[in-house]
Parts: C-alpha cells; structure tokens; sequence
C-alpha cells in the first residue's frame, strides 16, 4: 500500500525499487542493532537522511511480485499510477467524481 505519495516508475521499475527496498531494510537493522554507533558521524547523518527519504517506499516493501490490481482514490492526482497500470495490463479500481466521470470503462461513483 502506497500512502504517500506514488514516484513514478513504481510499477514499471518494480525490481530497481526491490533492490532500493532491501537496502532500506539494511540500514533499519544497522540503526536498530546499534551498528551505526560504529560508523562516522557524517556516515549516520547520511544513512539517516537516506531512511527518511525512503519512506515513500514501504508499501512496495513487502510485496514479493507485482500487484495483481491497483485501488487509486484521486485518479486525476494519480494519474501516473493508473498510466503505468494500464501499460502493465493490471486492472486498476479507481474512485472517480459522479460530476464528470470520463470516459472510464467500469467507473466507481464516490464525493
């Protein structure tokens, strides 16, 4: 689950975000297990500004494959996520304004 905010690429570069994620997940046990006493402190600000900025990606942490549907809530503010989607043949569930709908084949009316 994405809450955040969606970075483009996310689908459609999921094994460069894997690799990102299993880095993210070093640096988490490296805080917690207290190694980063041991590094520099230049070194621990710099790991420490690469967790924050990484926050984005722990929903994509935990998924093993690709999802097999996309749910989008604002699909004008996601429309980057749908695009990509759409170009990966995965369904997407999409919230859409009952005031103009589009032109969406199955359309989920919400205000």
């Amino acid at each position: 689950m994405v809450s955040e905010r969606w970075l483009g690429g996310m689908l459609t570069n999921f094994s460069n975000d894997q690799e990102e994620c299993k880095a993210i997940t070093e640096y988490r046990e490296a805080r917690d297990y207290g190694t980063f006493e041991k590094i520099t402190k230049k070194e621990r600000l710099f790991l420490t500004r690469e967790l924050t900025a990484k926050k984005i990606l722990e929903g994509v942490e935990t998924m093993a494959k690709l999802p097999g549907a996309v749910f989008v809530v604002d699909i004008k503010k996601e429309d980057i996520a749908v695009k990509e989607a759409k170009r990966l043949n995965i369904p997407v569930f999409a919230m859409v304004d009952t005031t103009g709908p589009g032109s969406y084949r199955l359309c989920y009316p919400g205000k």
